[in-house]
């Protein structure tokens, strides 16, 4: 996945059995970006997730890349 690209995306809600995909947004794709982030301040463990904002309907969306549901459509 690249910025430019064109993707179907959904967030990720937590079902009783299983997560369930919100609405489906369908954009091109405006940046990638990793962030850290301190998961356990006890055991210094650090977090790093995959932000993609996704320009969807005039509006900015930011998906999380190992949470949510992201498929290109078209590269």
């Amino acid at each position: 996945m690249n910025v430019g690209d064109m993707v179907r995306a959904s967030y990720m809600t937590s079902g009783f059995h299983r997560p369930k995909a919100s609405e489906v947004f369908t954009g091109i794709v405006t940046s990638i970006e990793k962030q850290k982030s301190l998961f356990s301040d006890k055991y210094s463990i650090i977090e790093i997730e995959t932000i993609v904002e996704v320009l969807c309907e005039g509006k900015l969306k930011k998906f999380v890349l190992e949470e949510d549901y992201i498929e290109v459509i078209n590269d």
